[in-house]
């Protein structure tokens, strides 16, 4: 097994993760409840299902987990950084809080790339490089 050299950055990546996947799965169970688009909340809570098991075997080393996990946090960042505003007109919230959650996953995603080199070497990156 790696050993990380910033055993705080790993940990916080994979935390973030998770939480950002329980709050996903709540926000659709509302988004749900509340009678807003089928779609939104379904997707929400695919996504809250995933990101807390890919954090979970991202956390023990799987390759194919932490690239995974962080593609999907980029893409959560993203969306939620241009949907702020909307964000922010249906909770009544100011802008900056809702700004948080796109900075919030940024910093996870950092984390995670920082102990990028612990998943190098792994077993999905030796049956990767055995297939050239």
């Amino acid at each position: 097994m790696p050993t990380s050299q910033m055993p705080e950055a790993r940990i916080a990546g994979h935390v973030v993760g998770g939480v950002a996947g329980v709050a996903s799965f709540v926000g659709g169970i509302s988004a749900l409840m509340h009678g807003m688009t089928p779609v939104l909340g379904a997707t929400m809570l695919i996504i809250g299902v995933l990101l807390p098991v890919l954090a979970l075997f991202s956390f023990n080393y799987s390759r194919v987990a932490w690239s995974f996990l962080n593609s999907i946090m980029i893409v959560m960042a993203l969306v939620t950084l241009f949907g702020s505003p909307k964000v922010r007109n249906m909770l009544h919230i100011p802008l900056g809080a809702a700004m948080a959650i796109p900075f919030v996953l940024l910093v996870g995603v950092v984390a995670l790339m920082v102990v990028a080199n612990d998943y190098r070497g792994t077993e999905s990156q030796k049956s990767q490089n055995a297939a050239r």
